[in-house]
């Protein structure tokens, strides 16, 4: 009797094989051929998963933006009781590359931000529209900051929080072409937020 094959599994193998190769050698080297190896599958099954390098991209991108929001989700349930200022700092050391795995999102992240700049299909997937979510998040905490008197006067929510993925973005950056270190990093950031708080 042949074996039963979970197929969301496979095509889960498939994308986190992408994103290795993303986070490792770049984007560009993500071939139907170099995916297969990768996945130590045939080119033949990366394929019939994926049918198009469209379609594989586009299936890493949304697996890969899944897998950052359930780390974010887990680090923000350590913080619920925290005050709102401190919740936004979890969040934004979440997304920052802190740890190995954290950098390697990044780096897939970032790959595919590249990517996404002369490609209106990943611009436009659930992954980057996902920014828009960090954004109110933040505004939302940065409201609740001013509502207990946490939030410097000078500080405006609506202009603050854009600002911040901005920043984390930013400074992620930062981090992965070695202008500067993950603490040092944490310490900028550390400081953007003294700057907001009353």
């Amino acid at each position: 009797m042949p074996k039963r094959v979970d197929h969301e599994q496979r095509r889960g193998e498939i994308a986190d094989a992408v994103a290795r190769l993303a986070a490792t050698r770049g984007l560009g080297e993500a071939s139907f051929r170099e995916v297969a190896a990768e996945a130590g599958m045939s080119v033949a099954n990366i394929q019939h998963y994926f049918g198009t390098k469209q379609a594989l991209l586009l299936g890493t991108l949304e697996r890969q933006s899944t897998v950052l929001g359930a780390r974010i989700l887990q680090q923000l349930e350590t913080a619920q009781d925290a005050p709102p200022l401190e919740q936004i700092r979890t969040v934004a050391r979440a997304l920052m590359p802190t740890d190995d795995v954290s950098s390697d999102a990044m780096r897939v992240y970032l790959s595919f931000a590249a990517s996404a700049l002369t490609d209106p299909d990943l611009r436009t997937t659930q992954a980057f529209q996902r920014g828009f979510a960090s954004i109110a998040f933040f505004e939302d905490r940065l409201r609740a900051a001013a509502a207990v008197g946490d939030l410097a006067d000078s500080a405006d929510p609506a202009a603050a929080a854009p600002a911040l993925l901005s920043l984390i973005l930013g400074l992620s950056l930062g981090v992965l072409l070695d202008q500067f270190d993950r603490a040092h990093a944490g310490t900028l950031l550390d400081g953007h937020l003294e700057l907001l708080s009353a």
